[in-house]
């Protein structure tokens, strides 16, 4: 049984490997994009099962507390990683692009139903490190800008968007800029130490 359990994980990350454009025979194997392209198919090939095993239970408890419109986004965001996890018709940077993108969109939704207490902040670093990791650091410090202008949006339209909530958001206002200012900031560094280490790494191969 555990024979047969090696052989299926081994054919299972053999066909996201298959997806890369370079091959670890190739001289350009040592070069950046690779190592970049490796790693995305390899967070896919562990993120597919493990998103399944979360989407199920989210979209119960959305559609229990009627919070229906975050249990679509969580559908489409598993449906996403689906789809470009086993397409061969789409190649590997647009995937790139599609995961962030919707990744994106599930973040943003997370903070304007769950605020910025939910998880939305964690999912936004996150994104931040992936793209930093999958793509580069000038794509990285551009989702840094990206999360700041969403941070912005989503004060002010609470802070002057909703009267119901002012007299709250007085209170709230500063340290709530403060908590989303070193949210930033260890964005930025969080970039920056990636974009260190790569570069060091480069330099001793």
């Amino acid at each position: 049984m555990s024979i047969i359990k090696i052989r299926f994980l081994q054919k299972y990350f053999t066909f996201f490997d298959l997806q890369l454009k370079l091959r670890p025979t190739e001289k350009e194997v040592l070069g950046l994009e690779y190592w970049n392209d490796l790693l995305f198919v390899r967070l896919l090939s562990i993120l597919l099962p493990l998103s399944f095993l979360i989407v199920v239970p989210s979209i119960l408890m959305c559609f229990n507390l009627q919070m229906y419109f975050l249990g679509e986004i969580d559908l489409l965001a598993f449906s996403t990683v689906l789809i470009i996890s086993i397409s061969k018709a789409i190649n590997l940077q647009t995937k790139k692009w599609i995961f962030i993108a919707v990744a994106y969109v599930l973040s943003v939704s997370l903070l304007f139903i769950m605020k910025s207490t939910g998880p939305a902040l964690i999912y936004m670093l996150g994104i931040t490190l992936i793209t930093t990791l999958i793509l580069n650091s000038k794509c990285g410090y551009y989702s840094v800008i990206l999360n700041f202008l969403i941070l912005m949006f989503y004060v002010l339209n609470y802070r002057f968007g909703n009267p119901a909530l002012q007299n709250l958001y007085n209170i709230l206002l500063i340290p709530r800029l403060v908590v989303h200012a070193n949210f930033l900031f260890i964005n930025i560094f969080s970039v920056y130490a990636i974009w260190l280490l790569v570069n060091l790494f480069l330099i001793h191969i």
